[in-house]
C-alpha cells in the first residue's frame, strides 16, 4: 500500500501548488517524474503488485512528461528553413524543419522516449579476429585440397554475398547484428559503433557512422540545438570543422538497397532497415518488432525519417545534393495547412497501431499502452471513456487485478486536470468513483477524502457515501480530513447523516404501513440498524452550522420509533442530544421533550406507590405529591394538542401520518396509565377516585379531541372505568358519579 500513499502525496503535494506549472512540469521534480520515480521505486524494492506492470506504468509516466511538457510549453522561435543559404549544414536544416512542425516535433521526442525506454542491450564478448572459423575453414581446404562447398572463398564484408561462413561465425555474425540492432533500438549509435570496432569490423562501424547529420559551425545558421556536440555541450573550438556524413543522400540510398537485398541475410537487413528507415524497408524493420513499443517505434522512425528526407529534397542545397533546385513558394498559411494534413494522415497511421497483434508482452489493449497511443494522438478521451466503460462493465466493485490500472487513470486525469488540459468529464467521474471503492478496500480510509474532494460537484456526495458505508470510522477525524481537502464539511455532514436515515429507513419496516397498533412492552435490545439510526444524528453536531439540521434529525428519529410504538430509544437519543442542538428546540423537539418528562414521571410515580408502606405518613406524603403532579402535568398534557399537525400542514403527508399514528398510541397509553395510578392509590389519596371520574370528564371533552385518538381502545378504557365504580360501590363508598355532575 506504500505506492497508493506515494501517489496520494504526491498529488496533494502538487495540488498545492497547483498555480505554479513550470513546478508541475518540472522535467526532474514535476508531477509525472515523481510518479515515475514511484514506480522505480516499488520496483527496486519488490513492492510492485505485478513486475511487468509496474515498469509499463513507469515508462508511460515518463512518455506523459514528455508529451504533456512538450505541449504545454511554448516553442521557441525558429527561422523557416527556407531562408537559410544554400550551404547551410544537413543537422542544422533538419533542425529548423524539425521546429518548424510541431506534430514533427512531437514525433522525435515520441522516438527518443522510445529509444530511452528500450530494453537494454547485451554487452556481447566480441572475437579477438575477423571470422576466425571461416578464416581457418578455407586454410585447411587449401592445405588440403578438400571441396569448401558453399564456404566463401574471400573474406571480403561482399562475401556473404557470394557464400556462406562457418557455423559458428554464421552464429556469430547473426547475434552480432542482432546485438547492433538492440544498440540502434535503443538510439544508443555510439556503443554500436564501438562494438563494430572493437569486433574488427569498420565497415559497419561506417555505417552507422552515417546516421551523424554533416556538421560545419562556420556555416551553421547560428541558432541550431543540433551544432553543437550530441550531449548538449558547445564543441572545442578544434572540432568546428566539418563532421558527419555529407552523402547522405547516398548513405541511406545505400542502406534501402541492402535493406531490400535478397541476397543479404535477414538480420543483416534489418540493420540497414533500422539505420535508415523508410516507407520501402518498413516492412523489412516490422519483422524484427515483438513488443508493442518496437511497432510503434518502427513507425515513428519511418515517419520522422521519411518527413525529414522528403522536407530536405524540397530545398536548394549543396550538402543534399539539391543545390539549384525551385525554393517552394507557399505562404506561410499553406504550409501551416500542409502540416495539418500531414499531422492527420500520421495520427491516423498510429491510430491503427491500436488493431495489431504483437509476439511478446502485452499488446495495444493493455490500459498502459491504450493511454500511450492515445498520448502519442493527442486523443485522451477516447482511452478514459474506454477504460469507463470497462469498468461500468465489471461488477459493482472492480478487481484488485484492476486496481494500478484505475490508480494509473486517475492519477493522469487529475494531473491533466492540474495542467488545464481537457479530459471528459463522465469518463473520469466514473474512475474516480472506482478508486474511491479502491482505497476502501484497501483500508485506505485516510486517502479517500483527498481523491473524493476532485470528484467535483459529485465530491461532497461521494464522499458522504463513503462515510456511511464505512464501519469503525472516526466521525470527527473524517470530517476534518474533508475539511483539510476543501471540501465542504458541514454539507458532508448534511449529506451522510441524510444518507444513513434514509438508507435506514429504506431498510427498516414503515410503521405506516401496519395498520395495527403496537403494544408497548418493556425495552428490548436495539438491532444494527436502529443502532445505526440512532447514530445517524452525530453527523451534524460537530458544527453550529449543522445544529439546526440535527434538530430535524431528532425529530424525524424520534417520531419513527414512538410510531413503532419504541420510546426508549428516542429516551436515550434525548438524553444524548448535544446543550448547544437543545437550545435550537423547536415546538416539535418540546413536544418530545414534555412526552419524556410525563413518561419518567409515570415511572416514578408507579414504583413510589409499589414502594409505599401503609403506615409511612411522610412517604405517604410524598407519594400525594408526586401522584398530583402527575395527574396535573397529565392533564395539561392531553389539553395541549400534543402531536396534533399545525394549522395549514397537509395531514395527507408522512410526518402529519406519523404524528397521527403517535397520538393513537400514546394518548390512551397515558390516560390508561393515570386512570389505572388513580384508583390503585384510593387507599392513600382519599379523592383519587374523584380525580379518575373527573379525567373521563377530560376525555370526553371534545374541545381537546381525546377520545378521537382511542381508535379501538376507548372501549378498554371504558372496561376499566366500568370497574372502578363497580369496586367502589362494592367497598360503601359514596355515589362516585357525584363528581362528574359539578
Amino acid at each position: 500500500m506504500t505506492t497508493y500513499k506515494n501517489y496520494a502525496d504526491a498529488l496533494q503535494r502538487f495540488q498545492e501548488c497547483s498555480d505554479d506549472l513550470d513546478a508541475i512540469l518540472d522535467p526532474d521534480n514535476g508531477f509525472a517524474p515523481q510518479l515515475a520515480l514511484i514506480c522505480k521505486d516499488a520496483l527496486d524494492e519488490e513492492e510492485a503488485e505485478n513486475e511487468v506492470d509496474t515498469q509499463l506504468e513507469q515508462d508511460t509516466w515518463k512518455l506523459v512528461q514528455v508529451l504533456v511538457g512538450f505541449r504545454k510549453t511554448q516553442l521557441p522561435p525558429y527561422v523557416p528553413v527556407r531562408t537559410l543559404h544554400e550551404y547551410t549544414p544537413t543537422s542544422d536544416l533538419v533542425d529548423h524543419i524539425v521546429r518548424s512542425s510541431p506534430f514533427l516535433s512531437e514525433l522525435i521526442a515520441i522516438r527518443e522516449w522510445l529509444q530511452d525506454t528500450a530494453p537494454e542491450p547485451l554487452h556481447p564478448e566480441v572475437t579477438n579476429g575477423y571470422w576466425l572459423f571461416t578464416k581457418a575453414a578455407i586454410l585447411h581446404a587449401k592445405r588440403t585440397g578438400a571441396s569448401m562447398g558453399n564456404l566463401v572463398k574471400e573474406m571480403d564484408p561482399d562475401a556473404l554475398l557470394r557464400g556462406s561462413l562457418a557455423p559458428d561465425d554464421e552464429n556469430f555474425e547473426k547475434n552480432f547484428c542482432s546485438n547492433l540492432f538492440a544498440y540502434v533500438r535503443a538510439g544508443d549509435l555510439d556503443s554500436a559503433y564501438e562494438l563494430c570496432r572493437k569486433a574488427n569490423q569498420p565497415w559497419r562501424a561506417a555505417s552507422i557512422r552515417g546516421t551523424k547529420l554533416f556538421q560545419w559551425r562556420d556555416l551553421s545558421a547560428g541558432d541550431s540545438d543540433l551544432s553543437d556536440s550530441d550531449d548538449g555541450t558547445p564543441e572545442p573550438e578544434r572540432e568546428k570543422g566539418p563532421r558527419g556524413t555529407q552523402s547522405r543522400r547516398l548513405w541511406k540510398a545505400a542502406c534501402v538497397r541492402g535493406a531490400l537485398s535478397q541476397n543479404q541475410p535477414m538480420h543483416e537487413r534489418v540493420l540497414f532497415a533500422a539505420l535508415a528507415p523508410s516507407p520501402q524497408t518498413f516492412g523489412i524493420l516490422n519483422s524484427a518488432c515483438r513488443t508493442y513499443a518496437d511497432r510503434i517505434w518502427a513507425t515513428v522512425c519511418v515517419v520522422c525519417e521519411d518527413k525529414i528526407s522528403s522536407e530536405l529534397a524540397k530545398l536548394s542545397n549543396y550538402w543534399e545534393g539539391t543545390l539549384g533546385n525551385p525554393v517552394d513558394s507557399l505562404t506561410e498559411a499553406e504550409l501551416e495547412a500542409e502540416d495539418e494534413a500531414w499531422r492527420q494522415e500520421k495520427t491516423e497511421l498510429l491510430n491503427s497501431l491500436q488493431h495489431i497483434s504483437v509476439e511478446d508482452g502485452p499488446g495495444p489493449d493493455h490500459p498502459y499502452n491504450a493511454a500511450r497511443l492515445s498520448l502519442m494522438v493527442d486523443n485522451m478521451s477516447q482511452v478514459f471513456d474506454l477504460f469507463a466503460e470497462e469498468l461500468q462493465r465489471t461488477d459493482i466493485n472492480p478487481s484488485p487485478a484492476q486496481f494500478p490500472f484505475i490508480r494509473f487513470y486517475t492519477h493522469l486525469a487529475l494531473y491533466l486536470k492540474l495542467v488545464e488540459l481537457p479530459v471528459p468529464p463522465d469518463a473520469v467521474q466514473i474512475i474516480l468513483q472506482a478508486y474511491l471503492k479502491v482505497l476502501e478496500y484497501s483500508g485506505l480510509h485516510d486517502l479517500i477524502a483527498l481523491y473524493a474532494a476532485a470528484l467535483g460537484d459529485n465530491a461532497v456526495t461521494r464522499y458522504a457515501t463513503f462515510l456511511v458505508g464505512a464501519e469503525n470510522i472516526d466521525r470527527r477525524t473524517a470530517l476534518s480530513q474533508a475539511q483539510e481537502h476543501g471540501l465542504d464539511v458541514d454539507r458532508v455532514a448534511e449529506e451522510a447523516a441524510t444518507l444513513t436515515i434514509n438508507g435506514c429507513l429504506d431498510a427498516m419496516p414503515s410503521p405506516l404501513d401496519d395498520d395495527e397498533l403496537p403494544e408497548l412492552g418493556p425495552p428490548t435490545e436495539l438491532d444494527e440498524l436502529q443502532l445505526r439510526l440512532i447514530r445517524s444524528i452525530e453527523w451534524t453536531t460537530f458544527s453550529e452550522t449543522t445544529y439546526r439540521l440535527a434538530m430535524e434529525q431528532f425529530n424525524a428519529i424520534s417520531r419513527y420509533f414512538l410510531a413503532m410504538g419504541m420510546p426508549h430509544p428516542v429516551e436515550l437519543l434525548l438524553d444524548d442530544l448535544p446543550l448547544d442542538v437543545v437550545r435550537l428546540q423547536d415546538d416539535e423537539h418540546i413536544q418530545h421533550r414534555d412526552f419524556f418528562t410525563l413518561w419518567r414521571l409515570f415511572d416514578n410515580t408507579t414504583s413510589a406507590l409499589a414502594e409505599l408502606q401503609p403506615h409511612a405518613r411522610e412517604q405517604i406524603k410524598s407519594f400525594q405529591d408526586l401522584l398530583n403532579e402527575t395527574k396535573e402535568m397529565t392533564l395539561r398534557f392531553l389539553k395541549a394538542d400534543w402531536m396534533m399537525p399545525g394549522e395549514g400542514e397537509d395531514t395527507e403527508d408522512a410526518r402529519a401520518q406519523e404524528m397521527d399514528r403517535i397520538r393513537r398510541i400514546y394518548i390512551p397509553e397515558f390516560v390508561m396509565r393515570l386512570h389505572t395510578l388513580l384508583v390503585a392509590s384510593t387507599a392513600y389519596v382519599p379523592d383519587a377516585l374523584a380525580a379518575a371520574m373527573q379525567l373521563v370528564k377530560v376525555v370526553a371533552d371534545d374541545r381537546y379531541g381525546i377520545y378521537d385518538a382511542f381508535s379501538g381502545r376507548l372501549p378498554e378504557y371504558v372496561e376499566q372505568v366500568r370497574g372502578a365504580v363497580v369496586a367502589s360501590l362494592e367497598a360503601g363508598r359514596a355515589d362516585p358519579f357525584a363528581v362528574l355532575q359539578d
